[in-house]
């Protein structure tokens, strides 16, 4: 189809897809970041972890409580797993969130491991010499990024799993990629624990 082919179609149908996109913006999205929210908490709950969820604002986080730092102040964590994109320049270029979280989109989302105490400079010197951690890591799916020694695991939801799961009006059912994004973070703790006792704390 030629560029203006394309043109033509969009005014053509201008109004379905004005209508379908506010759908998709106001009700869609927040319907499964609800859903996602409320596995959230369930696997919180059922690890007793430390979290909050908040997918749809990218507010989500996880931490096992030994990561807690309460002699620091009550959000003090050595390290903990976030809500994020893997590409803020990539996120940039899309519309949706449900696009990336279906793996549709330039980005993706998922949960990226940061550690507090540590400027990012510093901390990235220092994880960049963890080769079998980062080795290990990877193996699991997580990927390093060198630049602030981070580490991005894609959470991404089956398309096609999720339109059946919409059409029966059980979106729980399709998130079974985010139980397993869960799991993932907790086999990688014991990994993260080693790169933790690099880390140079007050």
């Amino acid at each position: 189809m030629s560029q203006a082919e394309l043109n033509a179609l969009i005014v053509a149908n201008i109004q379905d897809l004005d209508a379908a996109a506010h759908h998709l913006d106001q009700v869609l999205q927040h319907s499964i970041a609800e859903a996602i929210d409320e596995r959230l908490e369930d696997l919180i709950k059922q690890a007793a972890w430390d979290g909050a969820p908040g997918w749809n604002d990218g507010d989500a986080w996880v931490a096992p409580k030994a990561w807690h730092r309460p002699d620091h102040g009550a959000d003090e964590y050595s390290a903990y797993f976030e809500c994020d994109v893997d590409d803020k320049k990539l996120d940039a270029r899309d519309a949706y969130q449900l696009t990336q979280l279906v793996g549709k989109a330039h980005a993706r989302r998922g949960f990226r491991w940061v550690q507090q105490p540590m400027g990012n400079a510093a901390w990235a010197k220092i994880a960049g010499k963890c080769l079998a951690e980062i080795q290990e890591l990877r193996s699991l799916g997580f990927e390093y990024r060198e630049k602030d020694g981070t580490f991005f695991l894609p959470i991404v939801v089956d398309p096609d799993e999720l339109a059946s799961a919409l059409a029966d009006d059980d979106i729980s059912r399709a998130l079974g990629s985010v139980d397993r994004g869960f799991e993932t973070m907790q086999t990688a703790v014991r990994v993260f624990n080693r790169l933790l006792t690099n880390l140079v704390v007050d």
